[in-house]
C-alpha cells in the first residue's frame, strides 16, 4: 500500500504488545489460561472503545506528518469493524475499508458517512454483505463492496497461504484493489 500510494502508512497497537495467544486455541486450557483468553477476547470485542484510540492516531499523526493532507484506514477482520465505527460524523478520515471484516453489521454501514471499501470472504454472511452493498453502493455512492468468492476469512491477511496460486493472486488483486480506491479517494 505504502509504495503504490506513495503513502505513509502506519500499524498502531491498540492492545500494547497484549496477543491472543496460539495455545489459547487448545480444548484443555487451565483455569488461568481460561480466565486470560476470556479477558483479552472481552477487550477486544468493545470495538467502540477503540473507536477514540484510532482518530488519536490521526490526531498525532498530524501533529508528526504535517504534509499529510488527507488520511484513510481499513482493517482487516477485528480491525474493519473499528474502522467502520469510525467512519461515520465527524471522522478524520476521507476515505476507509475493511477486508474479511469482523462483526459485520448493517447499522454500522448507515452510519458511514466517507467512500468505503468492503472486500468480503466467503466467510462472512451474504445477507450482511448484501445489505452493506445496499447502504453503501449505487447512484452518487462512492462506496464498493466486493465478496471475494472462494477465499476463505483472512485471505489477506494472518491466514494468507500465499504458497497458493489462487489466493496469491486474490491477495495481490485485493491490495491492489484497496490501493486503486485509496488512490481515488484521498
Amino acid at each position: 500500500m505504502s509504495s503504490a500510494l506513495n503513502a505513509l502508512v502506519l500499524v498502531p497497537d491498540f492492545f500494547k504488545g497484549a496477543k491472543m495467544e496460539f495455545s489459547w486455541y487448545a480444548e484443555d486450557l487451565s483455569e488461568e489460561s481460561k480466565a486470560l483468553k476470556e479477558a483479552f477476547v472481552q477487550t477486544a470485542m468493545d470495538f467502540l472503545a477503540f473507536v477514540p484510540a484510532l482518530r488519536d492516531v490521526v490526531g498525532e499523526g498530524r501533529g508528526r506528518w504535517g504534509g499529510v493532507d488527507a488520511w484513510g484506514a481499513y482493517g482487516l477482520c477485528w480491525g474493519g469493524k473499528v474502522v467502520a465505527l469510525s467512519s461515520g460524523p465527524n471522522t478524520p478520515f476521507s476515505a476507509s475499508g475493511q477486508v474479511h471484516p469482523g462483526r459485520l453489521a448493517t447499522t454500522d454501514a448507515t452510519q458511514i458517512t466517507i467512500p468505503h471499501i468492503v472486500l468480503a470472504s466467503d466467510g462472512e454472511d451474504a445477507t450482511t454483505v448484501r445489505e452493506y452493498r445496499d447502504v453503501l453502493v449505487g447512484a452518487g455512492k462512492p462506496g464498493v463492496v466486493d465478496t471475494y468468492v472462494g477465499m476463505h476469512h483472512g485471505w489477506m491477511g494472518a491466514r494468507a497461504n500465499l504458497k497458493d496460486e489462487v489466493n496469491l493472486k486474490e491477495y495481490e488483486r485485493g491490495y491492489n484493489q484497496l490501493a486503486q480506491f485509496f488512490a481515488k479517494h484521498l
